[in-house]
């Protein structure tokens, strides 16, 4: 993907760099906000909703850094080799920030998963007839995951394509 990052033209990169800057600031103020959950307005709210709420801002700044990163190492690096106005690539161009921007949202798919299953985890081994009880560990462990998964988003979409196909070729392969 880093040599078809060079088909992306600069007013392209702009876009994208502002998206992801207001991507990044609503992750910064949703972690931050969650960070200080005893002195904020939500501090009423249920330890779920402030996983929830902490780990798309988590998974946002992860995601958002790791791919800004990726644009401005190309621009330092190989800024002439960025295009000036090739239109015979529109769709590969359009291809390219489809993928760039939507990175971000998968990776907040994948920490809502994250939590699902940490919830599913701790009734699975915690045995309490009216509810499980969480307390704010909960809400730091889903975070820190998240941030996890954020930073590494394209990894886990690529594994999961791989356990998909191996199936598919196991299955069909009887």
């Amino acid at each position: 993907m880093n040599n078809k990052l060079y088909s992306l033209k600069e007013k392209d990169i702009k876009l994208i760099l502002i998206i992801y800057s207001l991507l990044f600031s609503v992750g910064l103020f949703l972690s931050v906000l969650i960070i200080l959950h005893d002195t904020t307005f939500i501090n009423s709210y249920s330890i779920t909703l402030k996983a929830l709420l902490g780990s798309i801002g988590f998974t946002l700044l992860a995601s958002t850094l790791h791919y800004t990163r990726k644009i401005y190492k190309i621009l330092i690096d190989e800024n002439d080799k960025i295009s000036k106005g090739d239109e015979k690539n529109k769709f590969l161009r359009l291809g390219i920030i489809i993928y760039l921007i939507s990175r971000p949202l998968f990776s907040i798919i994948f920490s809502l998963f994250i939590i699902i299953v940490l919830k599913l985890g701790v009734r699975i081994v915690t045995i309490e007839i009216n509810g499980v009880k969480f307390n704010h560990t909960f809400i730091y462990t889903a975070m820190s995951l998240s941030f996890v998964t954020g930073f590494s988003v394209g990894k886990v979409i690529d594994t999961l394509l791989e356990i998909r196909n191996d199936t598919i070729k196991k299955t069909f392969s009887k």
